[in-house]
């Protein structure tokens, strides 16, 4: 995992990604899932995935006022009709959420399933992000 400012982030990844043992599927896919979550700041894993079918996923958090938070999380999957089979499952796995977390929408976008939610408070401790 990785976490900090989204641009922090993405010069860790071009650095390890000019390793070229370290230019793999997993890389790129954590790229692409890193793009599509946006701005903001970024936890990306690309083992830790539970769904059928998941390649990667990324988190983007940002400010949206003085004590609103957004989160998008972009879930890659190896092709659309996975997908597209799985955005039951994230669906209910996003409106199951933390306290304090709301689920606005659940979208499908090609081999995408991108969640936004509405997060009341985040907390940064000794290197953890938790909201």
């Amino acid at each position: 995992m990785l976490a900090g400012a989204e641009g922090a982030v993405e010069d860790i990844l071009r650095n390890l990604a000019r390793d070229l043992t370290a230019w793999d599927g997993a890389m790129q896919n954590t790229l692409r899932a890193m793009d599509r979550a946006g701005d903001g700041w970024v936890v990306i894993g690309v083992s830790e995935c539970d769904l059928r079918g998941c390649e990667a996923f990324a988190y983007s958090i940002a400010t949206g006022g003085r004590f609103e938070y957004h989160l998008t999380q972009a879930v890659l999957f190896r092709n659309e009709r996975t997908a597209e089979s799985q955005l039951d499952e994230v669906e209910e796995s996003a409106e199951e959420g933390e306290r304090g977390v709301i689920t606005e929408s659940v979208t499908l976008d090609g081999e995408f399933v991108i969640v936004v939610s509405l997060v009341d408070e985040v907390r940064i401790e000794r290197g953890t992000l938790s909201w």
